[in-house]
């Protein structure tokens, strides 16, 4: 975010203990409980291997009393620009006042890419139970809060489902503040864990009866697709070659589609004592590639890698996706890329880009 949309933390003696990892925020609790900032830290579900660590090592100093000494004291565990400040106080007051909690404590995440102007809060009980999770976005553009209006649409839809192999979370209210909105939702459990990172931890079940019923679209029809013609705005020339090939193959055998989560990966998926949850639908649309979620699953099982080496990478899914399979399978694959791109997941770009090279 820049100008008028950028994150800062407030660097004064207040009522949060803000933790930092090389210089960027990762959680900010109460200064004044020692017992919620662990009922804190045991929220915090590491999407990668160093934050895992991070947490752990945090998880020791506040059993030594030692954690005080890798953090800073600040007022608010957030401003949003200069001139449009999100009012945390009157925020968290309203919370209290929705609940009937005067009480109500708020832990705050940093999500690992900041750009994405999200703040993720975990509400919790004078004890350190947790009442709420609430997604809030720091930025006032209109997109991005159309996200969270998005997946509290698609979240109310799935209750309707009466869903069998998964659950997701109840929408608790959707609100704003300002110009920024917030999605409150029920609780994740205190045993979640995520699935493994590994290829058969997939929800195939779960993503089967989501998706629901599946049809196919031809070329003509594509810009009738809610995603095709930001996917054409998004194109540089870099990725002229990806869809000059994509286009062919849609031309000679369309492309199948239906709803997807969108941004499927392991640390949008947990179990607990109930089974499984799937979690972060603001990506998901009814007209997604149909094979979006388990192409998506492959790469965010290798998104480091992808991002060290895009050209080995693109050469490795080339040989997965393309030897001895039909044009219409190479065509839903690189569909699914386009997509994953058009959501703005960097390394589907990177694999476009380099997609002649490969």
């Amino acid at each position: 975010m820049q100008g008028a949309n950028r994150m800062k933390c407030v660097s004064v003696s207040g009522k949060y203990l803000l933790y930092e990892m090389s210089g960027r925020p990762i959680f900010a609790a109460p200064a004044d409980s020692r017992s919620l900032r662990s009922a804190g830290l045991h929220r915090f579900q590491p999407s990668t291997a160093r934050r895992a660590v991070y947490r752990n090592l945090l998880g020791v100093c506040m059993i030594l009393h030692l954690d005080q000494v890798f953090t800073r004291s600040v007022m608010s565990p957030l401003e949003v620009g200069d001139d449009n400040v999100f009012n945390w106080d009157t925020w968290l007051q309203y919370m209290q006042q929705y609940f009937g909690s005067p009480d109500l404590k708020a832990v705050v995440f940093w999500p690992t890419n900041t750009e994405r102007g999200r703040l993720y809060v975990h509400l919790l009980d004078k004890n350190g139970d947790p009442v709420a999770f609430v997604k809030v976005s720091v930025s006032s553009e209109s997109e991005n809060n159309a996200r969270l209006r998005k997946e509290a649409d698609t979240l109310r839809e799935m209750q309707t489902r009466g869903l069998k192999s998964f659950r997701t979370p109840k929408v608790l209210t959707l609100g704003r503040i300002r110009d920024y909105s917030y999605l409150v939702l029920e609780p994740l459990s205190v045993l979640a864990k995520p699935i493994p990172r590994r290829l058969q931890a997939y929800p195939a079940e779960a993503a089967k009866e989501y998706a629901g019923p599946i049809r196919t679209v031809s070329l003509d029809m594509a810009p009738t697709l809610s995603w095709w013609e930001p996917y054409l705005n998004s194109l540089d020339d870099r990725s002229r070659a990806f869809h000059d090939e994509l286009i062919k193959y849609i031309r000679c055998s369309d492309i199948s589609v239906c709803r997807a989560h969108g941004d499927l990966s392991s640390h949008n998926v947990v179990r607990d004592e109930t089974g499984l949850w799937i979690y972060d639908w603001e990506e998901s649309v009814p007209d997604a590639p149909a094979s979006t979620d388990i192409i998506g699953f492959v790469i965010a099982l290798n998104q480091s890698a992808v991002r060290r080496n895009p050209v080995q990478w693109t050469k490795r899914l080339k040989r997965r996706y393309f030897e001895r399979v039909d044009f219409r399978s190479r065509g839903e694959f690189m569909a699914a890329l386009a997509f994953r791109h058009t959501i703005g997941i960097d390394d589907a770009a990177l694999i476009m880009r380099n997609w002649g090279q490969a």
